[in-house]
């Protein structure tokens, strides 16, 4: 197993997901999961989710529940999709997932078959590796912003699919997979 501490251990976090109760505590959920334990700044948020809560802080019409991000990271994720929350974390796996694919080289395949993509970042940034490269997902939502970055890049050889993985993954592996083809399973956090 490969393990690699973040270089930056504070101030990294690209989204938070903040709650506001009846007495107007703003902050994270407590021991209980319930009663709302107040926070001026969250640690391990980046700048720009902090002075976005610190905005919201003096603003009464926001809703309970309210996720903050950093527009400059994650500026074509939809709302609820999951992105990397660590981008420095994010681009270590990435190098060393590339790593993988170039050492593996003469056993690659020109395909590759990403299940649990999300918003493609995987997808995307490993395309330039193969002649084509697909995505699948069950979010609709970080479906069409892949299809989107995908057309924002110029790379016409990626294809995405909302489909559940679980449920699809015969056909998945029958329409999109040829005899030799490389796949990442990047599953959520429930499995």
């Amino acid at each position: 197993i490969h393990v690699e501490a973040s270089p930056q251990p504070l101030g990294y976090r690209n989204k938070i997901v903040v709650h506001r109760d009846e007495g107007g505590r703003l902050g994270f959920f407590g021991t209980d999961h319930r009663s709302i334990v107040d926070i001026e700044k969250c640690l391990i948020a980046n700048d720009p989710v902090y002075e976005r809560l610190a905005s919201i802080r003096k603003e009464s019409s926001k809703p309970w529940h309210v996720a903050l991000s950093d527009p400059t990271q994650r500026e074509d994720i939809p709302q609820g999709s999951f992105y990397q929350v660590n981008a420095t974390m994010a681009q270590k796996l990435l190098e060393w997932v590339r790593k993988q694919i170039v050492s593996a080289n003469s056993e690659i395949s020109s395909r590759f078959l990403d299940l649990y993509c999300g918003a493609g970042f995987f997808t995307l940034e490993l395309a330039d590796c193969f002649s084509q490269v697909c995505g699948v997902d069950r979010d609709v939502r970080a479906i069409h912003a892949a299809t989107v970055l995908a057309q924002k890049r110029g790379i016409a050889r990626a294809s995405f699919f909302a489909a559940e993985i679980e449920e699809r993954i015969d056909w998945i592996l029958e329409t999109q997979a040829s005899d030799q083809f490389t796949l990442l399973v990047d599953p959520p956090r429930e499995g």
